[in-house]
């Protein structure tokens, strides 16, 4: 009778602890948030059920108008669990990124509720947007998929994004990167019609100047130079949004161009 008890016992708290098929909710945290333009964030993917997984395997899409992807890695779950872990975080295509994070050690898996990877992002444009799943999978400890698992979307509010400067001006020559998004260089060019002294300079997202990459004459013509990153006292930048701002000394008969661009971690 006791050996009966306890293996009832047991099929009961396994059935608490693992969610029947097409019950395992995941979330984005926050779910909904209000972010100011040039806001650095993280998004967090969430699972609260006590699942036992191996892997979680996530894609996501974004609208790049609004939001900038620096990166994406193991969440607390993985991180704080004292276990080998495999993780990566890559862009896909255009507005959508995959990331991963995997126990190597066989004998090992873990169990929810916890966090399970977090992406970082920059608002880089004012308006509503909705951050959305393209699929979600957990693996179990045998390394299978678990069937029915969903996350929910999330919602950002970007706010006081000011006037925004186009890439180009009518008026003025068109300032290129390449390539873009770039960690850590990048070749800033240009072409002028004629012949001319000019500025070009790089501004982080909050618009403080952060190098001057070229002050002087520039014949007429293609002409490009290399960014590396580097503020002008030498130092890396951090990673996020920064505009590349070609300045004419003088009158020129054209107003200031500026282009974006996104350093990568």
């Amino acid at each position: 009778m006791r050996i009966h008890t306890i293996i009832i016992a047991a099929l009961l708290a396994l059935a608490t602890a693992v969610p029947a098929s097409g019950q395992i909710d995941l979330r984005f945290d926050p779910a909904d948030t209000t972010l100011e333009w040039s806001d650095l964030a993280t998004l967090s993917v969430w699972l609260d059920d006590a699942v036992a997984i191996r892997s979680v395997d996530i894609t996501v899409s974004y609208d790049t108008t609004r939001v900038a992807s620096i990166d994406g890695l193991q969440g607390a779950l993985f991180a704080d669990s004292g276990l080998f872990i495999f993780d990566g975080f890559e862009q896909v295509g255009t507005g959508t990124w995959h990331g991963y994070a995997i126990v190597m050690d066989a004998d090992n898996s873990l169990t929810g509720p916890g966090e399970l990877f977090r992406w970082n992002f920059e608002a880089i444009g004012g308006g509503q947007t909705v951050i959305t799943a393209v699929e979600a999978i957990l693996y179990d400890p045998d390394a299978l998929p678990i069937g029915g698992v969903a996350l929910g979307e999330a919602v950002l509010d970007i706010v006081n994004d000011p006037s925004p400067v186009p890439d180009l001006m009518l008026a003025g020559p068109r300032v290129r990167l390449q390539p873009n998004p770039f960690n850590p260089r990048t070749r800033v060019s240009f072409d002028l019609a004629t012949g001319r002294d000019v500025e070009l300079a790089v501004f982080d997202a909050r618009g403080r100047r952060v190098a001057v990459l070229h002050r002087g004459p520039v014949a007429a013509g293609p002409f490009g130079i290399d960014w590396d990153g580097r503020g002008d006292d030498g130092l890396p930048r951090p990673a996020g949004l920064y505009l590349f701002r070609l300045d004419p000394r003088g009158d020129a008969g054209w107003t200031p161009v500026v282009t974006k661009g996104i350093l990568l971690e």
